[in-house]
């Protein structure tokens, strides 16, 4: 499986709105017995310099292209620069949906939960999400179903459902969001659910002492050091509590912003 999470961050001003996009790096074949085969690493999370965007994936890991199985750590990026004539987050999304279902391996797609995410600022500086997979989602237990071989229409998330809950309409010309944070996750989302708020919690009571200092929210490095903080003990739940560890470090993070764009954190080591 694996664990991606998209955060876009409403601010008062919407030249001060980011995204926080993340993913662990761990690939896990769950039939096989030897460990160093078992669990092994690969990067789910890529840059789409040119929509200053982002795309990330979850379940499956791979397909066929020629008749030659490729991870899709490896393909993704190829797909990416080649289909750089793209002017929007949803024609490319649509391009690669296409093509992973004349590419992916049916008969294995049709039992893995599988799905890819897409976050932008886009050139007005309205934050996009989009999401497509092969299953839904039940929300009471955590667990995928409804799976089937291809993948499904991409579902605009944000801007067609999730910005109303901010009084705003996705117009950049009449931004009054409230401030806050829509959050989208998938793959194993167990203990990201159980956890992620409450850490926040925790750390918004720690920050109210003096001698700790709080994450500046302007500052991409803060944002990065805090968020993964929380993404290693995520990871930590699943190295001491979980039957298959399907989730570890280290974690890739992507802060977009309208103004310097992005920052791309992609540590060499476990932290």
């Amino acid at each position: 499986m694996t664990l991606i999470s998209n955060e876009i961050h409403l601010q008062p001003n919407l030249d001060d709105v980011f995204i926080i996009c993340c993913a662990d790096t761990r690939l896990t074949f769950r039939g096989e017995t030897n460990k160093k085969k078992k669990y092994l690493k690969g990067h789910k999370l890529f840059k789409i310099e040119y929509l200053n965007g982002t795309v990330s994936f979850w379940g499956a890991t791979s397909l066929f292209e020629n008749n030659v199985q490729k991870y899709l750590s490896n393909w993704l990026p190829n797909f990416i620069t080649k289909r750089n004539h793209h002017t929007t987050l949803k024609s490319f999304v649509d391009d690669l949906r296409s093509e992973l279902n004349r590419k992916m391996y049916k008969p294995f797609l049709e039992k893995e939960a599988s799905g890819f995410h897409f976050a932008c600022i886009n050139p007005n500086g309205v934050p996009e999400f989009i999401h497509f997979s092969n299953c839904g989602l039940d929300a009471s237990t955590g667990n995928y179903g409804n799976i089937i071989n291809e993948f499904r229409e991409p579902q605009e998330d944000f801007l067609k459902r999730d910005v109303f809950e901010f009084n705003w309409n996705g117009d950049p010309k009449t931004y009054t969001a409230v401030p806050g944070i829509s959050l989208y996750r998938n793959g194993s989302i167990k203990a990201h659910s159980a956890a992620w708020s409450k850490l926040d919690e925790a750390y918004r009571t720690l920050f109210l002492y003096p001698d700790f200092k709080y994450p500046d929210g302007n500052v991409n490095a803060d944002i990065i050091k805090f968020t993964r903080q929380k993404l290693l003990f995520i990871s930590s739940l699943y190295n001491s509590w979980a039957q298959t560890k399907i989730v570890g470090a280290p974690w890739d993070i992507i802060i977009l912003r309208k103004k310097n764009y992005s920052v791309h954190s992609r540590p060499n080591t476990s932290t």
